[in-house]
């Protein structure tokens, strides 16, 4: 992953983590939400750190449709801070 690369997977990263913690959702909570249980906590807690390599992108997806975060909007969020 280069460093830009690297920059918008931490942006995303923390988006994410805002918006849950706005929702008042640890990780275990929004694993739960997604799965029926914790089991998704590590992979959330590895892409709110910015470390989505070897992230399947589909997973990502389930993550943002459970907090009702459009993807598109996310992604242009992202490259407005620029």
């Amino acid at each position: 992953m280069n460093e830009k690369e690297n920059n918008v997977a931490v942006q995303i990263g923390s988006i994410l983590k805002t918006i849950r913690k706005h929702k008042k959702l640890t990780q275990k909570d929004l694993s739960v939400l997604i799965s029926g249980n914790v089991s998704l906590h590590g992979l959330i807690s590895k892409i709110e750190n910015g470390f989505h390599k070897g992230v399947p992108f589909e997973k990502v997806c389930i993550i943002l449709s459970a907090m009702n975060i459009d993807l598109l909007e996310l992604i242009s969020s992202t490259t407005k801070t620029k």
